[in-house]
């Protein structure tokens, strides 16, 4: 936990650091003070067939909402709280109608955050939220013999940034994109109450669950 606070810390103080002299009025800018109410959202849908050991083929789809609330520390820096919600299934069909299955895995996260705005011009900028983001996990998998059984539980742990691009669609309407995500992380499995699995990574990625789109309402 030390070590996730002084990263955070650190974040923070060069996030502060990086604010330059008072903007260009021309520029894009939200003004110290403001209070933003975010909501993104996420979807993915993808299919696959595997003819190595057996004729068959999965299908599978993911979404998932992140409502988050933060306040204008300085001119275009914002501090603030996020929450999320995801669900992903695949469905995997078999030669034999008795081996398909379903997998299931519901996600719940909140996250601190930290958000700069890098202008481009008087409605448009680049945008880097750095975050730490504790994430629970919680799968289930149907067989299409047995009941559906919930085999593990895993808990996450994200210390990185996010980057993206905004757009100002009016003077307190925000429309957003986020791409992608750097960062650390940190993760453990757990099996009928015991650890089961540990990992950690630091990786870039691009996949379809870190991309998000979404509007920010300034108040």
């Amino acid at each position: 936990m030390k070590k996730v606070l002084m990263i955070f810390t650190v974040l923070l103080h060069g996030a502060i650091s990086a604010q330059e002299s008072p903007q260009d009025n021309n520029n894009f800018q939200i003004d110290k003070g403001i209070w933003s109410i975010e909501g993104d959202v996420s979807f993915n849908y993808g299919k696959s067939e595997n003819l190595q050991n057996y004729i068959g083929e999965s299908t599978g789809y993911g979404f998932a909402i992140s409502p988050k609330v933060g306040y204008t520390l300085n001119n275009n820096l914002i501090l603030g709280l996020g929450f999320d919600y995801a669900h992903t299934s695949r469905e995997t069909e078999r030669e034999d109608p008795s081996d398909n299955s379903t997998n299931k895995t519901d996600h719940y996260g909140i996250f601190p955050y930290i958000k700069k705005y890098f202008p481009l011009s008087k409605k448009l900028a680049l945008h880097v939220q750095a975050e730490t983001r504790y994430t629970k996990y919680k799968p289930s998998i149907e067989n299409a013999s047995a009941e559906v059984t919930t085999s593990m539980e895993s808990h996450e742990l994200f210390i990185g940034l996010r980057p993206g691009i905004s757009y100002s669609l009016s003077k307190n309407i925000l429309m957003q994109a986020n791409i992608g995500a750097l960062g650390y992380n940190s993760g453990k499995s757990e099996r009928d109450g015991e650890d089961y699995a540990k990992g950690n990574s630091f990786e870039f990625s691009l996949k379809s669950s870190n991309l998000y789109f979404g509007i920010v309402w300034l108040i």
